[in-house]
């Protein structure tokens, strides 16, 4: 009998042990990581019967992918001028702790928790332009994104969904992370 190594398992024991550890891990983003994750961990609960499934299906095969989807739109990221960006929230100077310790874990978490539930579940019941609406006004309503940084995501949300279409859902959550990183700054501070 051959066991499959389920990473979507290991990132989900990951996010509940930052979630358990978020005083230490994060310092005085705590209490936002906590309510962010609060608001996946509740999405996810909600929609159980079809994230699940989703979750079990992600193995080391999708590494690849994750790899592709980062690689690719961290060059877009440090390339492109951050014009469109810049509506979601403005930039975020980061420091050494804020990338390690916040920045990294926090970017990393979120984008596998979205692509998850707005590119793996959600679209299976709504399908992928109302999941990518979903998308937008979840950011609008709990992340405080203004209103044009919310369209601009429902037009990436959409985006992401034809990256998952071609690369899998992994390709897109590592295409989501780069974004995450580029948009708080992080990802220049890497290179």
């Amino acid at each position: 009998m051959k066991i499959r190594l389920a990473i979507g398992v290991i990132i989900l024991l990951i996010a509940g042990y930052l979630w358990t550890q978020a005083d230490f891990i994060y310092g005085p983003y705590a209490g936002m990581v906590r309510n962010t994750m609060m608001v996946y961990f509740g999405l996810m609960a909600v929609m159980a019967p079809l994230v699940l499934p989703t979750i079990m299906k992600i193995g080391l095969e999708e590494v690849p992918m994750f790899s592709l989807g980062f690689i690719v739109t961290s060059v877009l990221m440090l390339t492109v001028p951050n014009i469109l960006t810049s509506l979601l929230a403005g930039q975020v100077e980061a420091n050494i702790a804020l990338v390690l310790g916040f920045g990294f874990l926090h970017g990393f978490i979120k984008a596998f928790f979205e692509e998850v539930i707005f590119r793996g579940a959600l679209p299976t019941f709504i399908g992928d332009i109302w999941s990518s609406v979903a998308f937008g006004l979840f950011h609008f309503g709990i992340t405080g994104v203004p209103l044009a940084g919310a369209v601009f995501l429902m037009g990436l949300g959409y985006l992401w969904a034809k990256v998952r279409d071609s690369m899998g859902l992994m390709g897109a959550t590592g295409s989501h992370f780069a974004y995450n990183l580029g948009v708080m700054g992080i990802l220049s501070q890497m290179i």
